[in-house]
């Protein structure tokens, strides 16, 4: 429904007309004695740091369907504003950057005046403002921040081919919320704007605001097929937009989607990490250093949390871990006290060791810093009888 996509687009710019004109009338009061455009944009980043975020996101989605258009010989169709076109299109922008109002303001300036002011609004955002960075901050502590890994343009085609079942959908979005970049919060929010399943979008929208990107989830009564063949428009009208499914998160269905899964074969990782589980909140600054470094990590309780349960723990859990290891280039050990007397690790190193992986290690110290990433010789895991050791616990 192209005309209804476009009514929701210009819906998006007038509702982000309001939030500014709101958010400018707020710092109206503390802004410099001869101010300009670039103070008032300076301000609003300051004083409201996510929103703008969200519309800068808005921004390159809108843009790149219209490339999208242009690329097909078509009109483009949305033009969504920049964030600065935004600001100088304002009605209260363009009230406040009057010479008259300018001169007016500078007449009246108060330096202690404007300090207060700005000082009592800062003391009202503040708490909002680090509410967004800690929601913001446990979203990414479930994702691995990659700025790019092969096989996301592989699952990406493969939720987009007509023949996949709205379950496998399922499956295949719950490997994407496991990413966070540019790549991924565009192919959602184009989920949220254009899937017809309702459990899938919402899934969209609710990844979108985890990270507080200002989506707005579309309507169900705006999304039909319109597809020339009756029974397929029908098929999606009428059965596949109701479906919902739910994913069974155990550790046999995850090794039988292994084994089967086409989403689950074109996987493949840089490190295997292997760590105590006592380990975790000093684990997970090593991934996102990891990360910068384009490596994409497996680590169980990041990458299979809904299918690893401890309450779980059983033959397919071993299967998995064998499996998981087994599509990783190399190993990393997290040398610490807790690691050293863990079974698992011990488990996971000799396994390596038998598959003729190479092992690297890294210590955490005292401070929680980690040290350089070097070859592991340390042999003091070996155990033939390790298989027996993790079924018996």
């Amino acid at each position: 429904m192209p005309g209804a996509t476009k009514k929701i687009c210009q819906s998006l710019v007038f509702k982000i007309q309001k939030d500014i004109s709101s958010e400018v009338k707020s710092i109206a009061s503390f802004l410099p004695k001869n101010y300009s455009l670039e103070d008032i944009e300076l301000l609003i980043k300051e004083y409201y740091p996510y929103e703008r975020e969200g519309f800068q996101y808005q921004y390159l989605y809108y843009k790149k369907k219209d490339e999208f258009l242009v690329k097909k010989g078509k009109k483009i169709r949305f033009q969504f504003p920049t964030p600065i076109e935004l600001l100088k299109s304002n009605q209260t922008v363009k009230k406040l950057l009057k010479k008259e109002n300018q001169v007016e303001y500078a007449l009246k300036y108060d330096a202690d005046l404007a300090k207060e002011n700005a000082d009592r609004l800062m003391a009202k955002r503040k708490p909002k403002i680090d509410r967004i960075t800690r929601k913001i901050e446990v979203a990414k502590f479930k994702t691995q921040i990659v700025s790019d890994t092969p096989f996301l343009d592989k699952l990406i085609g493969l939720y987009e081919r007509k023949k996949t079942s709205q379950l496998n959908k399922l499956y295949i979005i719950n490997e994407l919320t496991k990413f966070y970049n540019k790549k991924i919060i565009n192919f959602f929010f184009k989920l949220n704007d254009t899937e017809l399943n309702i459990q899938l979008r919402e899934i969209a929208f609710r990844y979108l605001q985890s990270f507080n990107l200002s989506p707005r989830l579309r309507k169900a009564k705006y999304m039909k097929s319109k597809s020339k063949n009756k029974k397929t428009r029908d098929y999606y009208n009428k059965v596949y937009k109701y479906e919902r499914n739910s994913i069974n998160g155990t550790p046999q269905k995850l090794d039988y989607l292994i084994d089967t899964a086409n989403f689950e074969k074109i996987k493949k990782y840089d490190y295997f990490i292997s760590h105590s589980s006592k380990d975790i909140e000093k684990i997970e600054p090593l991934i996102k250093l990891l990360n910068k470094g384009g490596l994409y990590i497996y680590c169980d309780w990041l990458n299979d949390s809904e299918y690893l349960k401890r309450n779980l723990v059983c033959d397919e859990t071993i299967s998995v871990i064998k499996k998981q290891m087994e599509k990783s280039e190399k190993v990393l050990f997290v040398d610490s006290p807790n690691s050293k007397s863990s079974i698992w690790c011990k488990y996971e190193l000799n396994y390596a060791t038998e598959l003729n992986k190479s092992i690297y290690f890294t210590v955490i110290d005292n401070s929680s810093e980690f040290t350089k990433i070097s070859k592991y010789n340390d042999k003091w895991f070996v155990d033939e009888n390790y298989k027996q050791l993790v079924l018996l616990q």
